[in-house]
């Protein structure tokens, strides 16, 4: 496992968006998949400038997985238009570039994932791989999160997880984070009628992590 050092220095360098709860569950869900050997290439959706990306592509290498495919996929032009179920943050935020990505991985030493710039519904479809160990889906809307379930479920091997974030469910942790309420809305109505259920991550802080085991 990383280093308690190792780990506050991806907490400290990426505050606005991560903490050391968030980490320690991401360590923990990747030390999972690869331990129980599950096939598949790992992805993130919704990378921004890639810092939470760097942090599963050091986990990778730490765990010995140099040759594990790993995707990241971002429009790189911020947030889509908000639906009815989004009231937080608006269109055109949290913009950011491949190339920040690509200098986020090469300070750290870490060869870069492959980048897919695009909205979800123009590259998923085509560009995911078909098939998935791990997931860490960071969509912050409705749409998108929709979108993303719809083509990275049916891509998930039997023992996969998909780690949603923003998964504010303040009835099994009221200490969650629930602002990005479109996120649990599509969440919860693509998983209905299901094997799979979403389960809630807790922690001392406000983490709202939803997790997903694909039967």
């Amino acid at each position: 496992m990383l280093t308690m050092a190792t780990i506050e220095s991806f907490a400290k360098a990426n505050r606005v968006m991560s903490d050391f709860d968030r980490l320690i569950h991401l360590q923990w869900a990747v030390f999972c998949v690869l331990s129980a050997n599950v096939e598949g290439s790992f992805v993130e959706l919704g990378c921004n400038a890639g810092k939470t990306a760097a942090y599963l592509g050091l986990l990778l290498d730490h765990f010995g997985q140099r040759d594990r495919k790993f995707h990241v996929y971002d429009s790189f032009e911020g947030l889509p238009r908000r639906s009815k179920h989004d009231d937080f943050l608006k269109a055109g935020q949290l913009a950011a570039s491949p190339d920040q990505v690509i200098s986020e991985f090469a300070r750290r030493g870490l060869a870069p994932p492959s980048i897919h710039p695009g909205w979800f519904e123009q590259t998923l479809p085509q560009q995911l791989p078909e098939q998935i160990a791990f997931a860490y889906l960071d969509a912050d809307f409705y749409e998108s999160t929709k979108v993303a379930l719809e083509t990275v479920y049916p891509r998930l091997s039997r023992g996969a997880l998909l780690v949603v974030d923003d998964y504010g469910d303040r009835i099994a942790n009221p200490r969650a984070w629930d602002v990005f309420k479109g996120v649990k809305i599509a969440c919860d109505e693509f998983i209905r009628g299901k094997a799979e259920r979403f389960q809630v991550l807790c922690a001392t802080n406000d983490l709202a992590f939803g997790l997903l085991q694909k039967m």
